[in-house]
Parts: structure tokens; C-alpha cells; sequence
């Protein structure tokens, strides 16, 4: 039994960190300049209660490698719109990256 869940912990470890990869591979193929940030900051400047501005910055916060700021975003993201799957699934994704990338530093 013990053996199991060794097995089983050892399987569900791999596949996060799998995960976290394979996110970051993707994220490495699209790029978002300074500029797209700037944008949405003027977006929520003059719509403070637009869920997907702030959902959309912490997309490109993210891609940036402002994984704190951007888990900042989806909140607020998800305060605004508790529907928004993509919100919460994005700010899991994030936060194990994070996360993965704080235990390398």
C-alpha cells in the first residue's frame, strides 16, 4: 500500500511539473510588447470594472514573467466576473509556475 501511494505522489508530482513546462514552452511562442501592457492599463484606467481588461493584462503580465502581479489581475478578474472560467484556470496556471520557478531560484 505504501508503495502505491508513493507511486501515486511520485505520478501527480511529474504531471504538474509537466504541466508548468509544457505552459511555458507555449507562452515562449507568443509575445506581448510593453505597449499591449500600457494599452490595457489605459483600459482599465477608463473602465475599472471591465473583467476582461483585467484578465486580458494579467495574460500579458504573465507572458512578461509577472506571475505575482498577473494572479493580482485574475483575482480581480474573477471578483468582477465569478464566471470566468478562463480567469481561473489561468491564475492556477500561473501560480504553479511561480511557484515552480521559485523553487529553481
Amino acid at each position: 500500500m505504501q508503495l502505491f501511494i508513493k507511486t501515486s505522489i511520485f505520478t501527480v508530482g511529474f504531471l504538474l511539473c509537466s504541466t508548468v513546462i509544457f505552459a511555458e514552452k507555449a507562452d515562449k511562442k507568443y509575445t506581448f510588447p510593453l505597449s499591449t501592457l500600457e494599452d490595457y492599463d489605459q483600459a482599465i484606467h477608463l473602465d475599472p470594472h471591465s473583467a476582461r481588461a483585467h484578465h486580458n493584462r494579467g495574460v500579458a503580465k504573465k507572458k512578461l514573467g509577472q506571475y505575482q502581479s498577473a494572479i493580482k489581475d485574475y483575482n480581480q478578474a474573477i471578483r468582477l466576473d465569478p464566471d470566468n472560467a478562463q480567469a481561473y484556470y489561468k491564475r492556477g496556471v500561473t501560480h504553479m509556475i511561480y511557484c515552480y520557478k521559485m523553487r529553481l531560484d
